[in-house]
């Protein structure tokens, strides 16, 4: 176990900590008004901890509320972590990463069983780019994944929901909301009106 898993909170540090977040961020200030229980796990339990329960305790059936607490919990637990001194930036900087790696996981899986509810999601990937792929999250990232679907070899997937069925040369439309540029990069001539 790494050193920095076992370090707590001095209480006086983590007071100053709460007193800063107080002054310089409503974001934060607020989110440890609405969620005491993160604040304290944090201090007495750890950032891995704090956040592991604090995902549990917000698990919903409904993905994008999940996904939107868990980011709270997370903001609020790395956030005082941080600050307070007791999670040094690797500790930091993996959870942030871990994060988004979940959060894109959960998001194509919840996506595809919308679409397709009785399909395995199948033949997808997800690849991170940039301080994701390396694992070097900060708070103020963003994530740039390319996502690639192979649909196989008699269908192309065209800007959503639209699928171009090809067949010997010729190419069918099931939906009119075809990208014409993506159109155009597979060869593929847009039915007329």
């Amino acid at each position: 176990m790494p050193n920095w898993m076992s370090l707590r909170a001095n209480i006086g540090v983590f007071s100053d900590t709460l007193r800063r977040i107080g002054d310089f961020s409503p974001f934060l200030a607020g989110l440890a008004q609405r969620h005491p229980e993160i604040v304290a796990a944090v201090r007495d339990q750890g950032l891995t901890r704090a956040i592991r329960d604090g995902f549990a305790a917000v698990e919903s059936p409904d993905t994008a509320v999940t996904l939107r607490l868990q980011r709270q919990t997370l903001s609020l637990a790395t956030a005082l972590a941080d600050l307070a001194g007791i999670a040094p930036l690797e500790e930091v900087v993996e959870h942030l990463s871990a994060f988004a790696d979940h959060a894109l996981d959960r998001a194509i899986r919840t996506a595809i069983a919308e679409r397709t509810p009785d399909a395995e999601p199948r033949g997808f990937a997800a690849l991170a780019l940039g301080k994701h792929g390396s694992r070097e999250l900060n708070y103020s990232s963003d994530i740039d994944p390319i996502l690639i679907f192979d649909v196989g070899k008699d269908q192309v997937i065209l800007r959503g929901e639209v699928i171009v069925e090809r067949g010997l040369g010729d190419a069918r439309f099931r939906d009119d909301a075809v990208d014409t540029h993506a159109a155009d990069a597979f060869g593929v001539k847009q039915p007329r009106r």
